[in-house]
C-alpha cells in the first residue's frame, strides 16, 4: 500500500471522528 494514500486515509478519518466528537459536544452543551 502506498504510505501516502494510507496517511491520507489516516488524516480523513482523524478528521472524521473529530467532526463526530465536536457534533456530539454541540449537542450536549444544547441539552444543558
Amino acid at each position: 500500500m502506498n504510505f501516502l494514500l494510507f496517511s491520507a486515509l489516516l488524516l480523513y478519518h482523524i478528521f472524521q471522528k473529530l467532526h463526530q466528537l465536536t457534533r456530539s459536544f454541540d449537542n450536549l452543551k444544547s441539552f444543558f
